[in-house]
């Protein structure tokens, strides 16, 4: 890539700051359009619709996943729009360009489950600093779901014990939050914190080696990878698989989308909706739980219709390994279950 194009990509990334798009959108912005131009093989302002709508093709019969070709086709129509604007081009190839449609996003199969979860946890040695800084991470993970980014991102001011809560800087969308901290993990990361002083060193960072270095993402997910293997569990091991294992338990416990939403962290609740789609088994579990006419006496003509269906019911979820059902009662809204326990819901 020659230097001009280079510099018209650093404008453009300059720009995109000044709209108040992250970092992280602004380096994958990046990296799709010069796939794209190395693909394409010319100057950037003499790329036309029909180039566009080659390397769409291209990428479909390359089998990318949708949402991959969602993305660079965003950052392609982003990119080209402002060329377009800053004079730098006089025709906007991706005028008639729209982001591919289809199905809706749908869930991983290899969700965590309430007993792998469980597992992990009871399996973190507590010997040394670090096998204290890897349960402490495992723990903070379970209470809040947080990403890979913003689990690494954490320094210690944002962590307020007494309060059992958390604070996340420059999430998705650019936007801060917080999260609420189980029992658990506030005891977990006292425990790190106090051993952690035998490291003499004055950085924020929550999380960090024994050289008192910041651990960088990839450390962190290595830690989360090498504790489910610990307890045999390999199909599922990355913090997205315990952030879609943990909502979809808090959805099965009764919990609604928009409380979803703000656990996660999704700017938009169109992103957590991929968490409606349960199994009808959750569906009728929560419906025969809250819908008022559900309480209503069997007519005892009917007793033995659903006595037998029942009956089926339960061996179907038997057969598939049903581990995740739902509470009974007031148990149902509880997030992490009572704070005054040492287990909860999860």
């Amino acid at each position: 890539m020659d230097q001009e194009t280079q510099e018209i990509l650093a404008r453009f990334e300059q720009e995109l700051r000044l709209r108040g798009r992250s970092e992280a959108t602004i380096k994958h912005y990046g990296i799709h359009i010069r796939l794209f131009l190395k693909h394409a093989g010319r100057d950037p302002r003499g790329i036309s619709a029909g180039d566009i709508k080659e390397y769409i093709s291209f990428l479909y019969g390359r089998k990318f996943a949708l949402n991959t070709i969602k993305l660079k086709v965003r950052s392609l129509i982003q990119f080209y729009r402002y060329l377009f604007e800053k004079g730098m081009i006089l025709i906007n190839p991706v005028e008639s360009i729209r982001e591919p449609s289809g199905r809706r996003r749908e869930l991983p199969s290899n969700l965590l489950s309430v007993s792998d979860m469980k597992a992990i946890r009871e399996l973190m040695p507590e010997r040394t600093l670090l096998n204290l800084r890897d349960k402490a991470i495992i723990e903070v993970l379970y209470a809040t779901g947080l990403r890979l980014k913003e689990l690494s991102g954490l320094d210690i001011s944002d962590i307020d014990l007494s309060a059992k809560q958390v604070f996340i800087r420059s999430g998705k969308g650019n936007r801060d939050r917080q999260a609420v901290l189980t029992v658990e993990a506030v005891t977990a990361l006292w425990n790190y914190l106090q051993s952690r002083r035998e490291i003499p060193d004055e950085r924020a960072g929550l999380w960090i080696n024994c050289r008192g270095e910041r651990l960088s993402r990839q450390m962190i997910y290595k830690i989360i990878k090498r504790s489910a293997e610990r307890a045999g569990i390999a199909s599922a091991h990355s913090p997205h698989a315990w952030r879609h294992g943990l909502a979809t338990t808090l959805l099965r416990n009764g919990a609604s989308i928009r409380l979803i939403q703000e656990f996660l962290g999704h700017v938009s609740i169109r992103t957590t909706q991929i968490y409606t789609h349960l199994r009808i088994s959750d569906l009728q579990k929560i419906h025969a739980r809250t819908h008022p006419r559900e309480q209503d006496p069997i007519p005892s003509e009917m007793m033995n219709l659903f006595t037998r269906r029942a009956s089926h019911g339960d061996q179907a979820s038997a057969s598939h390994g049903n581990q995740a059902s739902a509470p009974h009662g007031n148990q149902a809204f509880a997030l992490h279950g009572d704070q005054n326990s040492r287990g909860g819901v999860f």
